[in-house]
């Protein structure tokens, strides 16, 4: 569970392991490879690409409805998660 301003948004255990390495590497693109590696380190890459990006879009989501200041923003090579200046 994350709190935004009041605002309560519940995650997977799944989005908060996106989010964990996310914020570990904010503001920098964080390879799918390494994510992948993060959340399932025993199974092969090329089946968790899409769970990745399931996870992702599902985050995106619920970041975006609690807070506008949060973004994840991909890119062919990974993910990165950008704040908004003040």
């Amino acid at each position: 569970m994350l709190a935004f301003e009041g605002r309560v948004v519940r995650l997977t255990a799944s989005e908060t392991s996106v989010l964990h390495v996310l914020l570990l590497r904010a503001e920098t693109i964080v390879p799918q490879r390494e994510l992948i590696a993060a959340l399932w380190p025993d199974t092969d890459p090329a089946v968790c690409k899409n769970r990745l990006y399931a996870h992702v879009f599902t985050l995106r989501r619920k970041l975006a409805s609690a807070c506008a200041d949060v973004a994840i923003h991909g890119s062919r090579s990974g993910y990165r998660l950008a704040f908004k200046a003040a």
